[in-house]
């Protein structure tokens, strides 16, 4: 019981005393061709068990359903149900049917691939080209040096039982950051060059396991070979090794997922990607219940133009608001050139659109208001005190280059500026107050008021 319905069947029954034999020369189930099989009953008075061995030849898909038939559903049905086939596979199974009390079922088979596919679309996780062997029985599934193809590069698949009882699918490859681009257009990887050792792998809970018991998909590279062309501490050179670690649910109840970067980065978000949170420079991220994205923590140095330049490349259109955005972030030193701000603590939110927050550090304190469209409505910045150190007519520092007109930022693109400092000091002068007003125009910036 359980089984589907074998078609088209032509066997042969012989009786051999207490005995029973059936050999079918053919047969079909689903679509697929049903060969090399033979039934037999040694006694069928005692009955002892019916013991069968065959093979099915067909469509992959064919297979991954008769998986999830009754009979075998609660062996295999969570393993394969994700799963998606294209192409051709053979199944080799045997297996014994107790016909009494005293005896028990048994199982085991091989699933030989010959360049067929499988996929989990939900997740976007796909190996092509797959060549190999995978054994099965009722403790599970286990496979050695399995070959595919995964994001344009080959990889090694080994499937082994876990002692928790679940099943363990584990891909090694080197993937090239390019094919992983190409695959997967959505993450942002412009910045980002190179090809590096990746492990991939697949754990499934047992069929065992309490209902809603969740499936991990987890990621794992020392990103050696790998260059990411951003300022420290975050950009690497290709020889240096620096860990990073994913991991997301990709079944069962709804978990969160987590990603780490070195110990620069630490990233939990929801499974409907609704909720991040994410710190930098050292700490762990808790997820909080309330929607929207959430980043502190903490970073060194941050110079504007040398970062304007780097995420230039990682410009996209913009598609819409992303939700809500909270930013809290302790900064040691932030500006450009020359001038800089240390010791700055940062904390904005983007709601429906719009940039609040306030900034305070020893020499400056104030808010200021955005618009996300920067070019849509001025930037109003409004500072309480504003003290900088300025290197005037320091001869032992360095000229600074002439300017290169061709460099820098297109004046067409630059934000409207309303600017308002209560109490303006460069290097000690008490300077008293500023007002600025610049708009923006479509040949640049128009300035309206500076006194």
């Amino acid at each position: 019981d359980g089984w589907p319905k074998l078609e088209h069947l032509d066997a042969r029954v012989k009786f051999h005393g207490n005995r029973l034999d059936i050999d079918v020369e053919k047969a079909a189930v689903y679509d697929s061709q049903v060969i090399d099989t033979r039934a037999r009953i040694d006694s069928l008075t005692p009955a002892s068990p019916l013991r069968v061995q065959g093979k099915v030849a067909g469509p992959l898909s064919n297979i991954l359903r008769l998986l999830q038939e009754d009979a075998l559903r609660d062996d295999f049905g969570d393993i394969v149900a994700p799963l998606r086939a294209k192409g051709n596979a053979d199944l080799e199974l045997g297996f014994e049917i107790p016909m009494s009390e005293q005896d028990a079922y048994k199982l085991e088979g091989q699933l030989l691939f010959g360049g067929s596919e499988l996929s989990v679309p939900d997740r976007s996780v796909a190996m092509s080209d797959i060549r190999g062997t995978l054994n099965f029985d009722l403790d599970g599934l286990s496979a050695k040096g399995i070959k595919a193809r995964s994001l344009g590069a080959p990889v090694q698949v080994d499937v082994s039982h876990q002692d928790s009882g679940g099943t363990r699918v584990r891909a090694r490859g080197r993937l090239k950051l390019e094919d992983i681009r190409r695959q997967v257009p959505s993450i942002p990887l412009q910045v980002i060059s190179g090809a590096s050792d990746f492990v991939i792998e697949m754990d499934v809970p047992p069929t065992s396991a309490p209902k809603g018991s969740r499936g991990v998909l987890s990621v794992n590279s020392d990103l050696k070979g790998i260059r990411i062309a951003l300022p420290a501490p975050f950009g690497k050179a290709a020889d240096e090794a620096r860990p990073l670690a994913v991991r997301l649910p990709i079944s069962g109840q709804p978990a969160p997922g987590d990603l780490s970067y070195a110990d620069q980065v630490n990233a939990r978000f929801s499974s409907t990607g609704d909720r991040v949170d994410l710190v930098l420079g050292g700490g762990e991220a808790r997820l909080t219940p309330a929607p929207g994205i959430r980043i502190g923590g903490q970073l060194g140095k941050v110079d504007l133009l040398e970062w304007s330049e780097a995420l230039k490349p990682l410009a996209i259109e913009n598609t819409g608001s992303p939700g809500s955005l909270n930013l809290d972030l302790q900064i040691e030193q932030l500006g450009a050139e020359r001038v800089f701000i240390g010791d700055l603590q940062l904390r904005a939110s983007l709601a429906d659109g719009l940039w609040q927050g306030v900034v305070e550090a020893p020499n400056l304190a104030g808010k200021f208001v955005a618009p996300q469209e920067l070019t849509q409505a001025p930037v109003q910045v409004d500072l309480q005190r504003l003290s900088l150190k300025l290197p005037l007519g320091d001869n032992d520092l360095p000229m600074s280059p002439l300017p290169n007109p061709d460099s820098g930022p297109d004046p067409s693109t630059l934000p409207g500026l309303v600017l308002n400092i209560a109490d303006l000091r460069v290097n000690d002068a008490n300077l008293g107050q500023l007002r600025l007003n610049a708009q923006h125009a479509p040949e640049g910036l128009r300035f309206t008021q500076l006194s």
